[in-house]
């Protein structure tokens, strides 16, 4: 883990009461999405009934989210202003204005072919280009009254678009009933929404696998999309044949993706 991430989540992490559930190596992976898929299973049975943990992990998610966004934490923003303050102290403007110079003079035929590349290197294109949002539908049964009531709060985040939210949700209700298939394959769905690809695609293997009787071409649809994503693109080749095999309404699209994509 990097000085600077470890510096973050110090500033994060500094005040209130901690759980000894998560070591500091776990929440890092945790943060950096570098833990398996059984020791996130096990994350989510003890947050499900940890108050300590689920706010915390409340707070890592809108972490990542800053971080991802590039917004500074205030205590390193303090930081980087005191040590700027004095570099800039020690230099005078014209010393630093000939440096520039000097340095933009030998670096120009760079930054101008950099700029080149950066307009025209192409976007990643991944075999299935889009990732849209399914409806979200409950079964008809619903096995508990605690249950239902965990279907009406994620479909009312669902609804709203919220699938951060809704994946939170569905994390806790899949603790519960981790073999209930339809939670598995919209928790995998709201994470790979959320960009959160490789939980998605433990979440999506799961859904699959206790689908094994009546296998979902919906669920395969999302883990191939999954897989590509994380770079298992043979896995997610073979998705996308057993959906031509099922022969239900992403055939000839899985189909098409196969012929002209897939070795």
């Amino acid at each position: 883990m990097s000085r600077e991430l470890r510096f973050r989540l110090g500033d994060l992490l500094a005040d209130g009461p901690r759980c000894d559930f998560f070591g500091d190596e776990e929440l890092a992976g945790f943060v950096e999405n570098r833990l398996g898929a059984a020791r996130l299973d096990a994350f989510d049975r003890h947050v499900a009934g940890c108050v300590s943990c689920s706010e915390l992990v409340d707070d890592l998610a809108m972490f990542r989210k800053l971080t991802t966004a590039g917004v500074t934490i205030p205590a390193e923003l303090a930081s980087f202003r005191t040590v700027d303050g004095g570099v800039r102290r020690r230099l005078s403007r014209v010393a630093l204005g000939s440096r520039l110079r000097t340095l933009f003079y030998w670096l120009s035929p760079v930054l101008v072919s950099l700029l080149a590349v950066l307009l025209f290197w192409p976007s990643p294109e991944f075999m299935i280009r889009e990732i849209e949002t399914m409806p979200f539908l409950p079964p008809p049964a619903v096995r508990s009254a605690d249950l239902g009531q965990a279907w009406r709060q994620v479909g009312e985040a669902w609804g709203a678009g919220d699938m951060q939210r809704a994946a939170t949700l569905l994390e806790a209700a899949v603790a519960q009933s981790p073999e209930e298939a339809d939670l598995q394959f919209y928790l995998g769905h709201a994470r790979l929404l959320n960009g959160e690809t490789e939980r998605a695609a433990a979440a999506l293997r799961q859904a699959d696998r206790l689908q094994s009787d009546a296998p979902s071409e919906h669920t395969r649809w999302m883990l191939a999309a999954a897989l590509e994503r994380i770079d298992r693109e043979e896995e997610a080749c073979a998705a996308l044949r057993s959906i031509v095999e099922i022969g239900a309404t992403r055939a000839s699209e899985a189909r098409g993706i196969v012929e002209r994509d897939c070795r």
